[in-house]
């Protein structure tokens, strides 16, 4: 074994080692988790969305929980973590839009049909650019209308045999 791969597998070692445990973050995460709820009634002045800032904020860091290092400071990094879910949620709600009972949406809504006759009228116009012969050749791809589609092809697999 070369030096350089020992001395990382030596360094993942410690990292294995200095790795907070599942039961160490519970522990922390059950001590941690009142003052983080009065810290999101602090930042959302909204005691409605305390309890899913905190629920998200225990999400994210039970998944990245693996980072942590034993002797670090936990407690610090999860209130980072409660603040940054905070800033997520104001970033939504500014393009977001109460209307409970879906009045403004009936009145903004642009239907799926839109899209393809959008789409169907540009096809229009770009086939009428075309010169006769090559509208034709199209249609007749486009639409199947090969007559002799199957000798075509019997010629084909013939030239390639």
């Amino acid at each position: 074994m070369s030096r350089a791969a020992a001395l990382g597998l030596e360094a993942s070692e410690r990292e294995y080692r200095t790795m907070i445990t599942d039961r160490e973050f519970t522990d922390l995460w059950t001590d941690t988790v009142g003052p983080l709820r009065s810290y999101a009634l602090w930042l959302s002045r909204d005691p409605r969305v305390v309890d899913d800032l905190v629920q998200q904020a225990a999400l994210q860091a039970w998944e990245a929980r693996h980072t942590l290092r034993s002797g670090g400071s936990a407690r610090a990094w999860l209130f980072v973590i409660l603040r940054n879910c905070n800033h997520s949620r104001l970033r939504r709600g500014q393009f977001e839009i109460e209307d409970p009972n879906g009045t403004l949406a009936e009145n903004v809504a642009v239907y799926p049909c839109y899209q393809a006759e959008r789409d169907l009228a540009y096809v229009r116009c770009a086939m009428e650019d075309l010169p006769d012969k090559q509208r034709r050749a199209l249609n007749n791809v486009v639409f199947g209308r090969y007559r002799n589609f199957g000798s075509l092809t019997q010629i084909w697999e013939r030239a390639l045999a």
